[in-house]
């Protein structure tokens, strides 16, 4: 994880879902979601680009996704705030019909 992030400015935003939410700056340029469990395992990240100054990325979990955008600018339709920047939303699952 460490090598795509810039473990200096991460900074945790809240909880959500059973998960502690944490928000920093990519090595790359641009922003990552971390998420671990409540206990500090289960780490997972996801990293996106600065892109235009809208949203930078989004991590999906099963049925929870976490976005991030930048300041000002929407997420999108149906995202909860966690952070000024950091946003959740529950992903109905699809189940198959019998057509």
């Amino acid at each position: 994880m460490t090598e795509r992030v810039d473990v200096e400015t991460v900074r945790f935003v809240g909880e959500r879902a059973g998960f502690r939410v944490y928000l920093g700056e990519s090595t790359d340029d641009g922003y990552c979601i971390l998420l671990t469990g409540p206990d500090g395992t289960d780490g997972r990240v996801g990293c996106g680009g600065g892109g235009g100054g809208a949203v930078y990325n989004e991590l999906q979990v099963e049925q929870d996704a976490f976005r991030s955008a930048a300041d000002g600018v929407s997420p999108g339709e149906d995202w909860e705030a966690i952070s000024e920047n950091v946003y959740y939303r529950e992903v109905p699952v699809e189940t198959p019909t019998d057509d």
